[in-house]
């Protein structure tokens, strides 16, 4: 009997994580696609970020040189092209913006997401980008 009990919960344990792996490998596969234009202002371009992945970028500037940036970002499995309506509002309000394409989403490189761990490097690359411009 206690050996049965035995085989069972290892039985258990081994689906229990084939369930994991299997909805892991789902949840953080990437989300690519293309990204339409958003505005007649835009200006598309690339990032590298600090663990050397490719992320896409979008700026909107605004009349105003010293207006200033919103960055936005996205959701999982969105990407920049998202924002199209808050470009034009914030460009009307006087703000300039940026939004980007996380890894793995939209145009940006494929990678598998981590959720916040790793895209914290897309997001400092953007903030080097527009301190630096």
């Amino acid at each position: 009997m206690k050996r049965l009990l035995i085989i069972g919960l290892i039985s258990l344990l081994i689906v229990v994580l084939a369930i994991v792996a299997i909805f892991s490998r789902c949840a953080t596969r990437p989300t690519l696609s293309s990204v339409d234009p958003i505005s007649d202002n835009e200006q598309i371009f690339s990032l590298a970020t600090k663990d050397n992945v490719t992320v896409a970028a979008s700026f909107f500037e605004t009349k105003n040189e010293n207006a200033p940036i919103i960055l936005l970002l996205h959701g999982n499995g969105a990407s920049r092209s998202q924002f199209s309506t808050h470009i034009e509002w914030l460009n009307q309000a006087g703000f300039s913006a940026m939004a980007i394409d996380f890894r793995g989403h939209g145009e940006s490189q494929e990678e598998s997401k981590s959720f916040g761990l790793l895209e914290a490097n897309d997001v400092a690359a953007a903030l080097g980008w527009i301190n630096s411009n």
